[in-house]
C-alpha cells in the first residue's frame, strides 16, 4: 500500500493492524502462554505481517519504526515475563528488534 506522496504510513498502519488482530486471536485463544509456545506463534502468525516486503519498504520515519516496534513490545507481555523490561523480555525469548532485522535483511539483498 502506497500514497500518492509516495510515503509508507498507510502499509504500517495496515501491517501493525493485521498483525494486532492476530496477535489478539493469539492472546485470546490460550489461557496461558510459555515462551516457547509465544516465540512459535508470534513467529509464525504475526511477525510475518510486520515484515512483508520489508526491503523494499524498510520505515525511515521514527513513528513508523515506534508502531512495528511497539507490535512485538506488546507480544512479548506475557506472564512469565511480567517486571522485566522490553530489552530483558526480547533477550529471554531470542527476539531482535524488527529495525534490526529489516537492516539484516537489506544487507543480504543488495550483496
Amino acid at each position: 500500500m502506497i500514497s500518492k506522496d509516495l510515503e509508507w504510513e498507510h502499509h504500517v498502519n495496515c501491517a501493525t493492524n493485521k498483525a494486532n488482530r492476530k496477535l489478539g486471536m493469539i492472546k485470546h485463544s490460550f489461557k496461558y502462554l510459555d515462551v516457547t509456545t509465544l516465540k512459535l506463534l508470534y513467529k509464525s502468525m504475526v511477525r510475518p505481517h510486520l515484515e512483508y516486503a520489508a526491503t523494499v519498504w524498510s520505515p525511515s520515519w521514527i513513528k513508523d519504526i515506534n508502531k512495528l516496534e511497539d507490535v512485538q513490545r506488546r507480544a512479548t507481555r506475557i506472564e512469565p515475563l511480567r517486571g522485566m523490561n522490553y530489552e530483558e523480555r526480547r533477550r529471554i525469548l531470542d527476539l531482535p528488534a524488527l529495525e534490526e532485522r529489516r537492516r539484516i535483511e537489506i544487507y543480504y539483498y543488495y550483496y
